[in-house]
């Protein structure tokens, strides 16, 4: 049979047309595109065909097609079944659990993910068919002369525009009219405020949707440390938090989270006298946020941007959860996915990666913050500049927002930095920061105080024992918060 031939999904098979709803009901905007296009004969078989009529109702009510994430497919068969046929409710909501199940395997890699050959196949059979529907209307106006109208013509050629349309993804771009009012809030970026008080300043409240911002530190400065910091400071505005790790341990990152929240420092977060108190601040945290933050660890030696997306939308199909940020930790950990065969150029693949992280910021409309690693120049200078950069230095060019962190032995001693924005395309660059407090131990990073005192403050702290005498520390480092804000 030749494809000219075919009425419905039936050449293709069952598994094809099961395959076709998981489509619809797990990648929305495909459903939504291409479900007024479809029909009930598409499909040849019965509870298939049944399916898509409750799927047909529920788009033209709620003007959306319903998602296996939020449970809406599961209330599909309940609201339109006919109560008088209990078999074939039986029918569909077995074959909905399939689909979940399908789902399910497909996430967690455990049967390959074949969604776009699924609805490469579908727009094919679509367009063929509202082109033999374009034929046949065609012979009508041949056959009674209306042909010669010129509104004829104008349908045909306005009907031939719509077919070769179905499925287009639609354009960044806009009108300059358009939202006038929108575009002149103060917030019309939305971003996200990372806590991190000198970040959040020079980025006017942080990275809105799309946008990157790049931290550039030398070895051992602490990029781990203020990436979970950003992380940290999202989670609490009840965001939806994804940070990937390469080099850590997963338990490091949420012991650092721990100290952020209790004001207990890593050096002595795990003692017996402490743990009790950093539990119950931990489990108040969990319970006044709304949103979730996932720490996922990725192997340094094969992790591509693609394989960052794979992850990301298969947590959202098995959890129905959209991230609102992602932070990676770092970027030079990554390998590029467009590696041609038989060449080593490093600075190119670099490129791509950027590149790739820029595209994938873009298009889950996520601000993304990393790192790069400043190069052998950027370990023992006061300041860090662009050309300490390590790799390629067009990193730089791609990111909304890059900023340096630098060390001298005694400031890692004195848990101080010096920072600096190089780029900003939010705000003003070019300023500069001497003895920001920046102590891994306290998670205290790119606050500003009197370098003295902040330093003595520290040091003291350390060292005082958990005792009830000591009512301004109670054994953690969260009351002398406010001593240095007073600085």
């Amino acid at each position: 049979m030749s494809q000219t031939e075919n009425i419905n999904f039936g050449y293709l098979g069952s598994e094809f047309q099961k395959k076709l709803f998981w489509q619809i009901f797990t990648d929305n905007e495909f459903g939504n595109k291409m479900v007024p296009y479809l029909e009930t004969s598409y499909f040849d078989d019965a509870s298939l065909k049944r399916l898509f009529q409750m799927t047909k109702k529920y788009y033209n009510e709620y003007a959306r097609v319903p998602n296996l994430g939020n449970k809406s497919v599961a209330t599909l068969v309940s609201k339109y079944k006919d109560p008088n046929n209990q078999i074939e409710a039986k029918v569909l909501e077995t074959l909905i659990v399939q689909l979940e199940t399908w789902d399910i395997a497909v996430a967690s890699n455990k049967i390959n993910n074949d969604g776009d050959v699924i609805q490469n196949e579908t727009l094919v059979f679509v367009k063929q068919q509202e082109f033999i529907k374009l034929a046949n209307e065609i012979t009508k106006y041949v056959s009674d002369g209306s042909i010669k109208d010129k509104s004829s013509i104008y349908k045909i050629e306005e009907r031939i525009r719509k077919i070769n349309e179905i499925g287009i993804e639609e354009t960044n771009g806009v009108e300059v009219f358009d939202n006038i009012e929108d575009v002149l809030t103060p917030n019309y970026r939305n971003p996200i405020p990372t806590g991190v008080s000198i970040i959040d300043e020079s980025t006017k409240g942080g990275l809105g949707g799309g946008e990157m911002g790049i931290i550039l530190a030398g070895t051992g400065i602490g990029k781990s440390t203020l990436l979970t910091a950003i992380a940290n400071g999202a989670y609490n505005q009840n965001k939806n938090v994804l940070q990937i790790i390469f080099e850590d341990n997963p338990k490091d990152i949420q012991r650092k989270h721990y100290c952020l929240w209790s004001g207990v420092s890593l050096e002595i977060i795990d003692s017996d006298e402490n743990v009790p108190y950093v539990i119950e601040r931990v489990k108040k945290k969990q319970e006044e946020s709304s949103g979730i933050l996932r720490i996922e660890k990725f192997s340094e030696e094969d992790t591509t941007v693609p394989k960052l997306r794979e992850f990301i939308d298969n947590y959202q199909k098995l959890h129905g959860i959209y991230f609102d940020i992602v932070v990676l930790d770092y970027i030079d950990c990554l390998e590029s996915h467009k590696k041609a065969a038989g060449k080593n150029d490093l600075l190119a693949d670099e490129l791509v990666i950027v590149k790739a992280i820029q595209s994938m910021g873009s298009d889950y409309n996520v601000p993304i913050w990393t790192a790069i690693q400043a190069n052998r120049e950027g370990l023992n200078t006061d300041f860090i500049d662009t050309s300490q950069m390590s790799g390629n230095i067009k990193r730089a060019q791609k990111t909304n927002f890059l900023m340096s962190i630098s060390k001298s032995p005694e400031q890692k001693r004195h848990g101080l930095a010096n920072a600096a924005i190089l780029k900003s395309r939010i705000g003003g660059d070019g300023k500069i920061w001497e003895d920001t407090i920046f102590d891994n131990a306290t998670m205290r990073v790119l606050e500003t105080g009197n370098r003295g005192a902040t330093s003595k403050i520290l040091e003291e702290a350390k060292e005082l024992p958990n005792t009830d005498s000591n009512p301004n520390t109670d054994g953690n480092l969260g009351d002398i918060g406010s001593v240095i804000d007073n600085l």
